[in-house]
């Protein structure tokens, strides 16, 4: 999930509760995995609390200063560190790292460790060699590498001409659901991941306990994997949470 953070442009009622009732979160401005992702998840995690929900499109960077001026209530992330000091962070819900993209139904790649000896490619913006070696030292694994066709990776693909892209989790999810027919991901996510916690305005202690626990029934029960197949075609345990920043 490279998530950009959005900032207040416009807000969409999602739910019938009155104001005080109601969740409101700031989500991406862009579409993708990402954003339909924090709609999804916040939706679910609003309705599991017995709130309503409304979605505030802020621009990004700007979600930090959104929720200490309490114009929202959470924000999804990911966030640098320092943003989460006087600012309460939610569990995790996701991570981030780097992915294979193969064409849909190749059977010989049903995991990341069936990339070993394959000619591989790149999505996404360079230094493309140094993302090959990124993903080859997280296989442990030999691999071949084609970077010079990086302007349409997409036609390396298609044509075969590579097994497979390594790119971020979002820009691989964004290109399977462009064309469910033709490409999925191969999970799990290659490399350390970053945490994906969203954030909770300081003041509201309440609303944090009660989002989380939203959240764990929906990692419970299966729900939360469900809504990361959907938008990211694999499930994954977020990473565990790094405790609270100290100032």
């Amino acid at each position: 999930m490279a998530v950009a953070l959005a900032g207040a442009a416009r807000a969409e009622d999602a739910g019938p509760a009155p104001a005080s009732d109601t969740l409101r979160v700031g989500v991406p401005a862009e579409p993708g995995a990402t954003a339909g992702f924090d709609r999804d998840l916040f939706g679910a995690a609003a309705r599991e609390a017995g709130l309503g929900v409304s979605f505030t499109v802020v621009r990004p960077g700007d979600a930090p200063a959104e929720l200490d001026a309490g114009r929202v209530d959470a924000a999804a992330g990911p966030f640098p560190p320092d943003a989460a000091i006087g600012r309460r962070p939610l569990a995790p819900v996701a991570g981030d790292g780097d992915a294979l993209l193969k064409r849909r139904g190749d059977g010989s790649l049903a995991a990341p460790a069936d990339a070993a000896g394959k000619v591989l490619g790149v999505l996404g913006p360079p230094p493309a060699a140094a993302r090959l070696r990124s993903a080859a030292a997280a296989l442990h694994a030999r691999v071949s590498a084609r970077t010079p066709a990086f302007a349409d990776p997409m036609r390396d693909l298609a044509t075969g001409r590579v097994a497979a892209l390594v790119g971020s989790l979002p820009d691989v999810a964004a290109a399977a659901l462009a064309r469910p027919d033709a490409y999925e991901v191969v999970g799990p996510v290659l490399g350390r991941g970053v945490r994906l916690a969203p954030l909770v305005r300081a003041d509201r202690p309440d609303l944090a306990a009660r989002l989380d626990a939203a959240l764990a029934r929906l990692k419970a029960d299966g729900r939360l994997a469900e809504m990361q197949r959907r938008w990211f075609g694999i499930a994954f345990d977020p990473p565990a949470p790094a405790g609270p920043p100290k100032p």
